[in-house]
């Protein structure tokens, strides 16, 4: 008999809720401070169903080829956690096996260790909820991992959270590399907003377990959607999914004309048309995927460029994509093969300003933090040195190669003849493949061929089955190809309609908006003035910086809450959006405001001199990733939050809010606000602090609120919410405080 994992016995109150996680400290006591992150030591998984998962184990590790799709479904679990501090947490989990092919099992000693993707459905690891747990073999040299995810988050490039944990499968124990998935918590800690999540698709190799294609499946695999449940949230993410998905098959249509064998592509020219990624030629991500391609390259991490292992985030608000780092099967040390780069000029073209970001990384904080993400493993500094230096030489000798590269004229094919290629290769194929367009102008599905298209319909749910990559019909296998024009019952030209924005430079930033939603009224150094025409349209300033300038916005009123809450094709809620800025000493006055937010500040940091918010429908400021100061906030009657921040610090001098629909303001996700003095009047709540976060307040004075401080937990992955209030005084309320057992409110 062969166990995946024995338990210890212990012994949990249950007298929290069921949705919340259950830790326990040294003493056996209810445990709820978890300000700071603490590493986990050893992770424990008790499979509920564990007959019936043992025997497909046997049946696995007896036959030959992949891991069959019938093996990965879903059981229930428990996960035991004890962290670094002694803390032990109990989890409710699903759990299924990961992997394509057996190096992710193995029978050890009479033990089965495997390669394992949990969803944890309360609680987190760090504010991680979904990971995997892999066998260190699995990822080539597992120590490279962890260093080059380092690297890439420390240059701006997301990648997965990485480090080694004990799997505690007693009587022994093994060695594992947890590694979180690419979800919206990746994107959060990445310092992005929640946008598609794409990747390559995989059915037609390892998901068929006939294996009706084998390798001719390469020909024609192409992207799909991940995060699934992003149209849930907003149906306004509909036409963006579909766009994203259909600009990304460009690039893999044109890469699979580069396949040679199994896994193998040319280098010359395959994942390296970079053009169909790098859509932005912004600051901020302007040459980002080359940028990437030269690290992956000067690590032997080419594994990851395999086109189905790779994973893009589609940065709405620049309308390009970015890579994230998965299953790079690393090897630091190895020698560097020359003969192998890329024989083109724009996988060169960036080497310098690799050399400098890479020459600029602050190592000592580079290392402390690839020291803490051995975990469980004992550390090498000179080890680790060697492996930086070695990347720094490759990408030198990268460099001084460039000028001997026999440089290839780049043999891309256009679109057409892409799409082209790719009917033929879906002729005669044991299963039907049914290419699937979308045609904007009519709002309609199509199945086509090259000589005739059929209008086909698609429920809501069979669509997201569809840009997942996972749509089947009476056998046939369905794909999603692209956005075009269909007249005639015939595919035309691929169009894609996009906003027809007006892009000013604005000092050193860049201004953009529609003609027809806005009127330029006034525009020069110290003053931007703007009238609305059409409700519910946005104006964004980013990518740059702004001082000393007055910005007015003039908008349509409408009733508070009555507004769709939609987002716009760059994915954006405010009417006025400052994105990627530094701004010094700016003043922002907004009336009327009919947009989700009137005013939407996102990874920008700095000094703003006054904000004044009148009359806006839905939140009056809403705050992400931003590092700012603010004089003076005044914001009277907005339709639900007076101010919403997330993932920040903020620090707020004075502040006035009247009428505010839900709370004054609503501090979340891992934010930080301090105020010196807050007067919130006439609203639901004074201020709330959830999920991780801290406000404090001195000064505070509040009237006719129902509840004065708020803090708790909301979302799964984050902890309590923390209210230090000095000098507070409330009026005409009817609770003080409104507390939860993972938070913490102090006030006098």
């Amino acid at each position: 008999i062969f166990f995946l994992i024995f338990f210890l016995s212990f012994s949990l109150s249950t007298k929290a809720d069921a949705g919340k996680n259950l830790c326990l400290d040294e003493n056996n006591k209810f445990f709820n401070d978890f300000s700071k992150n603490v590493m986990p030591k050893k992770i424990s998984i008790e499979i509920k169903k564990n007959k019936k998962w043992q025997k497909d184990n046997l049946e696995i590790l007896t036959s030959s080829g992949t891991i069959k799709k019938k093996y990965k479904k879903r059981y229930s679990a428990n996960v035991k956690v004890l962290f670094q501090n002694n803390i032990n947490c109990v989890f409710k989990a699903k759990v299924r096996r990961h992997g394509d092919f057996k190096d992710h099992i193995e029978l050890r000693n009479g033990d089965i260790i495997q390669s394992l993707d949990v969803h944890l459905k309360n609680g987190h690891i760090n504010g991680i909820t979904k990971f995997k747990l892999l066998l260190p073999k699995t990822r080539g040299n597992p120590d490279d991992e962890i260093i080059l995810t380092e690297i890439f988050r420390s240059l701006n490039i997301m990648a997965p959270r990485t480090f080694y944990v004990t799997l505690n499968n007693q009587p022994k124990k093994s060695r594992m590399l947890f590694q979180e998935k690419a979800s919206k918590e990746l994107l959060e800690f990445n310092k992005r907003k929640e946008s598609v999540i794409l990747e390559g698709d995989e059915r037609y190799l390892y998901d068929d377990d006939l294996n009706h294609f084998t390798n001719s499946a390469y020909h024609f695999s192409l992207s799909k959607i991940s995060n699934k449940k992003l149209i849930d949230k907003n149906p306004a993410y509909r036409k963006i999914i579909i766009n994203s998905v259909a600009l990304l098959n460009e690039f893999y249509l044109e890469t699979l004309n580069h396949y040679i064998a199994e896994n193998q592509y040319d280098y010359d020219y395959s994942k390296i048309q970079n053009l169909l990624l790098d859509r932005s030629k912004t600051k901020i991500l302007g040459g980002k995927n080359d940028i990437y391609n030269n690290l992956i390259f000067a690590t032997n991490s080419i594994h990851s460029l395999i086109p189905h292992n790779r994973k893009f985030y589609w940065n709405a608000e620049y309308q390009s994509f970015e890579p994230i780092y998965y299953d790079g099967n690393s090897n630091i040390l190895a020698p560097l093969n020359i003969e192998k780069l890329p024989k083109n000029k724009n996988f060169f073209r960036t080497l310098n300003t690799t050399l400098d970001l890479f020459n600029n990384l602050d190592f000592s904080k580079l290392k402390t933090s690839i020291a803490n993400n051995f975990n469980t493993k004992k550390y090498n500094d000179q080890e680790i040195n060697l492996k930086l230096n070695k990347i720094l030489n490759n990408l030198n000798e990268m460099k001084v190669a460039e000028k001997n590269v026999d440089f290839k004229k780049n043999n891309y094919l256009d679109y057409n003849e892409n799409l082209h290629i790719y009917f033929n290769r879906i002729r005669n194929l044991p299963h039907r493949i049914v290419p699937i367009f979308y045609n904007q102008l009519d709002n309609k599905f199509y199945e086509c061929t090259q000589n005739i298209c059929n209008n086909v319909f698609f429920s809501d749910q069979n669509l997201i089955t569809l840009l997942n990559g996972k749509y089947k019909n009476d056998g046939n296998y369905y794909q999603f190809i692209g956005v075009h024009k269909i007249e005639d019952k015939k595919l035309k030209e691929k169009f894609i309609k996009t906003d027809n924005l007006i892009n000013l430079s604005y000092q050193n930033s860049t201004l953009s908006y529609n003609k027809n939603d806005y009127e330029l009224n006034t525009i020069n150094s110290k003053t931007l003035e703007f009238t609305q025409n059409r409700p519910n349209t946005k104006i964004t300033i980013k990518d740059g910086s702004i001082k000393n300038t007055k910005i007015i916005l003039k908008l349509i009123p409408l009733k508070k809450n009555l507004n769709s809450k939609t987002i716009n094709q760059k994915g954006l809620t405010g009417c006025l959006n400052l994105i990627d800025l530094n701004v010094e000493n700016i003043i922002i006055e907004v009336e009327n405001a009919n947009c989700e937010d009137a005013i939407n500040i996102i990874r920008s940091k700095g000094h703003i001199k006054k904000i004044k918010s009148l009359m806006s429908t839905n939140d009056g400021l809403d705050m992400d990733f931003s590092n700012i100061t603010i004089d003076d906030l005044i914001i009277t009657e907005a339709g639900n939050d007076c101010v919403d921040l997330s993932f920040g610090n903020y620090q707020i001098t004075n502040s006035e809010l009247n009428y505010c629909g839900d709370k004054g303001f609503s501090v979340g996700e891992k934010s930080k606000l301090f105020s010196n003095l807050m007067i919130i009047k006439d609203s639901n709540i004074g201020i709330a602090a959830k999920d991780s976060s801290i406000a404090e307040l001195r000064n505070v004075y509040f009237e006719n609120v129902n509840t004065c401080l708020a803090a708790y937990k909301k979302k799964q992955e984050f902890n309590g919410g923390t209210i230090k209030a000095k000098k507070m005084k409330c009026l005409h309320y009817d609770k003080v405080k409104d507390i939860d057992i993972f938070s913490k409110v102090a006030h006098n």
